[in-house]
């Protein structure tokens, strides 16, 4: 083979990487929920929903109320959690007030992330719960669901807790040893 062989084929090789590496830096950059991003701040998150609302402070928590939203159709609010830091620990949904998220509509939550997400990675359904957690390029999403009881009409689960997360992605392993 002749030395030009070889350099077409370097020069291949680096449009290669190089076009990876751009669509992975484009793909860490998608939105999470809307137009949420894992690297914002409180200020950040507030710019975007500027009716968003500080929740009641905990030690070494912080949520911003973001308001009404709807995800696969259905009316939830919204939540985005800070850490003490101020650095986000998750996007949340949970049913409004007054509002009962019954089995049948916990199952159209969890067909849409199946649609959106594939086969959850987690699926757990009993009688008095369901957890279910997909993975995404953007983090874990998990849907927690307990129950309260049954309708005495229909029969059907109604709940008595509902909530959807987005969680960010767990860091890269460093490949440096930790120095004691």
């Amino acid at each position: 083979m002749h030395f030009s062989g070889f350099v077409r084929r370097g020069i291949r090789a680096g449009i290669f990487l190089a076009l990876l590496l751009i669509s992975v830096s484009v793909r860490a950059a998608e939105p999470v929920w809307g137009k949420i991003q894992w690297d914002m701040s409180p200020a950040d998150v507030k710019k975007l929903y500027p009716k968003a609302t500080d929740s009641e402070p905990q030690p070494g928590k912080h949520l911003l109320k973001i308001g009404d939203v709807e995800v696969a159709g259905m009316p939830l609010i919204g939540g985005v959690a800070f850490d003490a830091e101020g650095k986000m620990r998750a996007i949340v949904f949970w049913a409004k007030s007054g509002d009962w998220i019954d089995d049948d509509k916990a199952s159209v939550l969890q067909e849409w992330l199946f649609s959106k997400y594939g086969k959850p990675v987690l699926d757990e359904d009993d009688r008095d719960r369901r957890h279910a957690q997909w993975n995404s390029p953007n983090g874990p999403i998990a849907m927690y669901y307990v129950f309260s009881g049954r309708d005495p009409i229909t029969n059907k689960k109604s709940e008595a807790m509902f909530r959807l997360e987005f969680q960010p992605p767990a860091p890269a392993a460093s490949a440096e040893p930790k120095k004691e």
